[in-house]
């Protein structure tokens, strides 16, 4: 099982050049969770955990009328 993340650092509200450092600390956090995460309907598989880290500009806004949600 391969679990897949996307989190972005910094958004809605700005947080100056710290997000590559909040992004990273997320990632070993994540990295250490996952170690001893169970799956409960499938005890003999290990969840796995893939990470990439981008930098840069991004476009957000919000889609939708009905349910809005907020997108990058």
């Amino acid at each position: 099982m391969t679990l897949h993340v996307r989190v972005a650092s910094g958004l809605p509200t700005r947080n100056g050049l710290n997000h590559a450092k909040e992004q990273g600390n997320l990632a070993l956090t994540l990295m250490e969770l996952i170690r001893t995460f169970k799956i409960r309907h499938r005890p003999g598989e290990i969840a796995q955990l893939r990470i990439g880290m981008n930098s840069g500009s991004v476009v957000a806004s919000v889609i939708g009328l009905a349910v809005p949600r907020y997108c990058l």
